[in-house]
């Protein structure tokens, strides 16, 4: 692809390096490779600071500057809502910083997430620069979003979805169709890849033999990951199969004790031996240990960890909900299922359990298919399209008069 110079800058407020983060991570580090100069800002009053940074070290045509970025708005004792309040007034002259950073850099896109700090100061950024601005969706559009948000996302410049569901939510807001695209998340494969991963450690810290099956869920424990449904459907599987589930997540307690609830519903179905809670870890090091990848979420807006899965050669049972169809290929490379059928769940774990070669099978069609449609490369190329596309139609970018306005992403996902 022949150069073109756009330079853009990700906005990141963020506190902890979360998912959403770590997809604007991987899209700014192979940005490079599509002629676009990059600035991504890190929240120096974030404990992951070192982290982030760290992860964008080395990535060619990329600038990391660390500003203080405000934290959330804490709730608890008045020391901590002093403290927050005092953080995000920092914010104000972190501001006049970013708009002399934009004009002395002849920044021409700001990126940024749909976090309420995040989409509230890209919007006004845009607003005082005049520079374009692209929202990323990393969840679906609902009334009840932060005001902030809703304010981003409807004076962007672009909105991207992560999926053609997210992307559909949007849309029902009001968001014209011609400032939609469409550009699914990515995974690394070299990364995630089971040549690279020894088996064992985990079945090992479990005392979980080999000739075991072990079924996996990875996620955050709140109710819409459906851990309570997989735990029903662990009931219903036959006992001479002997199945075994790990759930992979930060174990903290909220308000209600989601996790204790889960350990009580496993008690009290006899399951208390064959259910156990490993903690958040890499996922890398989990998957070649697992037969299968449950992902009974009732409404997922993407679903990171199935493509992370599929990369492993790990077959995917899932519910037919949200942007998960986008990825499993329902008998090539997973199973769907019905939303909160949990007799049906059953069945199709019962299915791939008992078929040892179609989980091969599967796993290597998985795999195939996150290499054709998932890299990395493939979606900073989109986003490298995208940014051509609004900075010629706003007049920004070097080469803003021969730019082609070709609308880029997926075409027709809103529709």
């Amino acid at each position: 692809m022949e150069p073109y110079d756009v330079r853009v800058l990700f906005l990141n407020t963020r506190s902890d390096f979360g998912a959403d983060v770590a997809v604007h991570v991987g899209i700014a580090c192979h940005l490079g490779g599509e002629g676009v100069d990059v600035t991504f800002t890190v929240n120096s009053q974030s404990p992951d600071a070192p982290r982030m940074s760290a992860s964008l070290a080395g990535a060619s045509g990329l600038e990391v500057v660390r500003l203080p970025l405000g934290r959330p708005q804490a709730g608890g004792s008045l020391r901590a809502r002093l403290l927050a309040a005092l953080c995000n007034a920092i914010m104000i002259w972190s501001f006049v910083r970013l708009v002399r950073l934009v004009r002395a850099a002849h920044v021409d896109v700001l990126h940024t997430t749909d976090r309420p700090r995040d989409a509230l100061l890209c919007t006004l950024l845009g607003a005082v620069t005049r520079r374009p601005t692209v929202v990323h969706m990393h969840s679906n559009y609902y009334p009840s979003m932060s005001r902030f948000t809703l304010w981003g996302f409807r004076h962007a410049s672009a909105v991207v979805g992560i999926s053609r569901f997210t992307t559909n939510s949007v849309a029902q807001a009001g968001v014209k169709p011609e400032r939609l695209s469409t550009i699914p998340n990515a995974v690394d494969a070299g990364y995630f890849d089971p040549a690279r991963v020894s088996p064992g450690a985990l079945r090992a810290e479990l005392a979980i033999p080999a000739n075991v099956p072990l079924i996996g869920l990875v996620g955050r424990f709140i109710p819409y990951k459906g851990h309570a449904d997989l735990i029903e459907a662990l009931a219903l599987l036959p006992e001479r199969l002997d199945v075994h589930v790990v759930f992979v997540g930060k174990l903290e307690s909220g308000p209600d004790d989601y996790v204790a609830r889960l350990r009580e519903q496993a008690a009290g179905l006899g399951l208390r031996s064959r259910i156990h809670f490993a903690g958040y870890r890499d996922p890398r090091a989990i998957y070649p240990d697992l037969d299968v990848l449950a992902v009974p979420s009732w409404e997922e807006p993407f679903g990171l960890v199935v493509a992370e899965a599929l990369a492993m050669r790990v077959p995917v049972v899932a519910y037919r909900s949200g942007g998960i169809p986008e990825i499993v290929r329902n008998s090539v490379d997973g199973l769907l299922v019905t939303p909160r059928a949990v007799d049906e769940l059953a069945a199709a774990l019962t299915h791939l359990i008992e078929r040892p070669a179609l989980r091969q099978t599967l796993g290597a069609a998985g795999r195939a298919h996150v290499l054709a449609a998932f890299t990395p490369e493939r979606q900073a190329a989109e986003v490298a399209a995208l940014y051509q596309r609004i900075a010629a139609k706003e007049g920004h970018g070097s080469h803003a008069t021969t730019l082609s306005g070709h609308p880029t992403g997926t075409p027709g996902l809103y529709e």
